[in-house]
């Protein structure tokens, strides 16, 4: 039950424990030999790892004391003198541990891929005060951070309302376990302006208005921003656009007749809008005249 010899004098070992092997030459004699089974070392300890990590493998009883840990393949997994196993790229090795009293036992370990971790969109511009939806893929479980503007700090989807232009990184783990990042920056623009315009003033029914001046630009928003000027005769109520009035600057067609006000709107690539001061053209009337006759007599007549 511990060993067993063949007629070749060859001793293999059953289970751990001592047994007499007795050997008996052709002329009758014989001798003894106690031999000692030792008992096979044991591993523990977690037999996979990630990419870039490490897992502790334990061996059992005392290590030998020269390379008491050997790695199959090393271009998949090291292993030290204290059984740290180090993954390498993605893949099985065996790892081989041998105790003081030379037996050996093997355990392979799986070293598992990384997580790809994607992100949509890969960035984002967006006004202050606009919101943006980023969603991570690849992994089972995310983690977000920063977390102090986003609509949580977990799951594969989330809502980002940034103040200023900030850089988000998701972390994914997969089901082995493993974990990798991605990030994503949103760019915080201004906020639209409609700038501000100058020119208030009055003319006479019919008169020429002096044009009016841009004094702060147009700015902020996304994109290409599109400029329009329009009117309103109804004190607000209602605007119009002026046909091919899309500079910064508007000169009022002479010949005005009724007060009007005047904006300029703008209009930026994502389609917001926003307006500038307004200004009123007031059109005063014209003063009328009227004349009369008185007859006039000759010197020394009357008149009545």
């Amino acid at each position: 039950a511990v060993a067993t010899v063949n007629s070749s004098g060859v001793v293999s070992g059953v289970s751990a424990g001592t047994s007499v092997i007795t050997y008996t030459n052709n002329n009758g004699c014989s001798a003894t030999q106690t031999v000692t089974i030792n008992a096979l070392p044991t591993i523990s300890g977690t037999a996979s790892a990630c990419v870039g990590s490490t897992t502790t493998l334990t061996g059992s009883g005392t290590a030998a004391s020269s390379n008491p840990w050997v790695s199959a393949t090393t271009a998949v997994a090291t292993v030290n003198a204290s059984g740290v196993v180090s993954g390498i790229s993605a893949g099985t090795s065996v790892i081989t541990y041998t105790n003081n009293n030379g037996c050996s036992t093997t355990q392979t370990v799986t070293i598992n891929s990384l997580p790809s971790i994607g992100i949509s969109p890969s960035s984002a511009t967006i006004v202050s005060g606009n919101s943006q939806s980023i969603t991570a893929s690849g992994a089972s479980t995310y983690s977000w951070s920063p977390s102090s503007s986003l609509s949580s700090s977990s799951g594969a989807t989330v809502t980002a309302t940034p103040t200023a232009t900030t850089t988000y990184t998701v972390t994914g783990v997969d089901a082995n376990g493993c974990s990798s990042n991605n990030t994503v920056t949103i760019t915080i623009l201004s906020s639209l302006s409609g700038g501000s315009i100058s020119g208030n003033q009055s003319v006479c029914n019919g008169g020429d208005p002096t044009a009016f001046t841009n004094t702060t630009s147009a700015s902020g928003g996304t994109g290409t921003l599109t400029l329009q000027w329009q009117e309103s005769t109804n004190s607000g109520s209602s605007w119009s656009d002026i046909s091919s009035a899309n500079s910064s600057t508007y000169d009022v067609p002479s010949g005005i007749t009724n007060t009007t006000q005047y904006r300029r709107k703008v209009t930026d690539g994502s389609g917001n809008i926003d307006y500038s001061n307004t200004l009123t053209v007031t059109v005063n009337t014209n003063p009328t005249t009227s004349l009369s006759s008185t007859n006039v007599n000759c010197n020394g007549s009357a008149s009545g």
